[in-house]
């Protein structure tokens, strides 16, 4: 019993460390970069909430970088981004 809430405890304190790790940043220079695909997401109030949930999207995509290409939308905006890892050259 100990040890099971001990396990939880550190798996807990693991993924709130990893998710720090994982953070995706928007970027503009995609050169280096190779294009993993696009997502999509929508009913954001602002700007700011729209990049927020391309930067989560991307973070549970497990990518580091993402560049949003659209953003639009009267009362809730939606917007599409692409989504990049490091090229291994």
């Amino acid at each position: 019993m100990i040890f099971r809430r001990r396990t939880i405890l550190l798996l807990t304190l693991a993924s709130c460390f990893i998710n720090t790790i994982y953070a995706a940043e928007p970027v503009a220079d995609t050169r280096n970069l190779k294009k993993m695909g696009t997502i999509s997401v929508s009913r954001a109030s602002t700007l700011d909430d729209l990049e927020i949930q391309i930067s989560k999207r991307t973070d549970r995509l497990y990518l580091p970088y993402y560049r949003i290409t659209s953003a639009g939308g009267e009362n809730f905006l939606h917007g599409t981004a692409d989504v990049y890892k490091q090229c291994n050259n």
